[in-house]
């Protein structure tokens, strides 16, 4: 998606996609089909990402119940995983989400 700005299949290159794919550039991925609730969380110190881009796949997916900003200044892609605050920023609220939207 950052590259291609599009949710498609990996881009192999012409030649290998039409090898793999039967066609030159990758299948679009039809976001249309997703049917599970879906969050999106973001930070707005994640080079992977703008605001604009989380804005558009918002746009793009069928069932958005959240759009989240980390409230954490700077927060980055890496600090997903590894930033002692994302317990208290991020985790916490996944959780209740799950919890809220889990078939058990």
């Amino acid at each position: 998606m950052v590259k291609a700005k599009s949710f498609q299949k990996y881009d192999w290159g012409r030649k290998k996609n039409v090898k793999i794919y039967g066609q030159r550039r990758p299948p679009q991925y039809d976001l249309k089909k997703v049917t599970a609730p879906v969050a999106i969380y973001w930070g707005d110190g994640d080079v992977l990402t703008t605001p604009r881009d989380v804005k558009d796949l918002a746009k793009r997916l069928p069932n958005v119940v959240l759009v989240y900003k980390v409230p954490v200044p700077g927060f980055t892609h890496l600090d997903f995983g590894w930033s002692f605050k994302a317990w208290k920023h991020l985790y916490k609220k996944m959780l209740q989400m799950m919890k809220t939207y889990a078939k058990i």
